[in-house]
């Protein structure tokens, strides 16, 4: 198509690694795919050095732009509280975004075993099998919410959760939610991605659920205004607008 069309410059965007579970002719087409797109682009942004090492066997004009934060949209001074979280009280442990087999089920489950004084607020579209999970007292789930409402919930958050599987797909991963989180000074506990591990200053690394668990009270008893501030400024040098400047600039030097 890239040929057939003849554009200036082509622009190939990879934000995630994909996977077809159990269907290896899908798998075989999507990756001769993406190396045929790889090699005919004149550029092509990676948002993690997992995936931009990939894009390098095939490419030499390939950038790592990370995800980022829309900061105009975080910094408002109030938010309307979401209902379903009018009534919540006590400890409540969020996670923003997509939840599907990336989520590590038995580790939500050891972590409402462990921190029973926690509620589990979970907002985004549900893509995945949740088990006894979708009827526990101490669960919440939300659905798919408007981008717009999603700072309001994130505000009611004690910490924000990162509860990844470990696997090839996750590894690759730059969770867009890291710096929403942070943008609003909350503690974040992650599983140690590679590309979030880069923000140990900032957030928790856990390497085990027992870590996890563990790392969670530390947030929850060490949290303080200072710490705040340094979580707000590392998610400002994360801005979507740091970000588009950065793709300007590289594909300035292809016109």
């Amino acid at each position: 198509m890239i040929k057939l069309l003849k554009p200036r410059i082509s622009v190939y965007d990879c934000p995630d690694a994909i996977v077809f579970k159990d269907d290896g002719k899908r798998q075989k087409i999507y990756d001769q795919l993406k190396v045929k797109i790889l090699r005919e682009s004149t550029i092509s942004f990676f948002t993690s050095n997992v995936l931009l090492e990939e894009g390098r066997k095939y490419s030499r004009n390939c950038f790592n732009v990370p995800n980022g934060v829309d900061i105009q949209s975080f910094i408002q001074s109030g938010y309307r509280i979401p209902k379903e979280i009018g009534n919540l009280s006590g400890t409540i442990l969020g996670v923003v975004g997509t939840f599907d087999d990336r989520i590590d089920l038995d580790l939500i489950e050891f972590i409402l075993e462990n921190i029973r004084d926690a509620t589990l607020l979970f907002v985004g579209p549900l893509q995945m099998k949740m088990g006894s999970l979708i009827k526990h007292p101490r669960v919440v789930l939300t659905g798919k919410r408007a981008y717009e409402e999603i700072p309001g919930f994130i505000r009611r958050f004690d910490v924000g959760l990162i509860p990844y599987r470990i696997n090839d797909v996750t590894k690759a991963i730059y969770p867009v939610k890291l710096h929403e989180y942070l943008m609003l000074g909350k503690p974040v506990v992650s599983a140690n991605l590679p590309e979030v591990e880069k923000f140990s200053e900032v957030v928790w690394i856990a390497n085990s659920k027992e870590e996890f668990v563990s790392s969670i009270r530390k947030a929850l008893q060490m949290n303080n205004r200072i710490v705040e501030k340094k979580r707000i400024a590392t998610a400002k040098k994360n801005s979507w607008e740091k970000r588009v400047n950065q793709i300007e600039r590289i594909i300035a030097k292809y016109c």
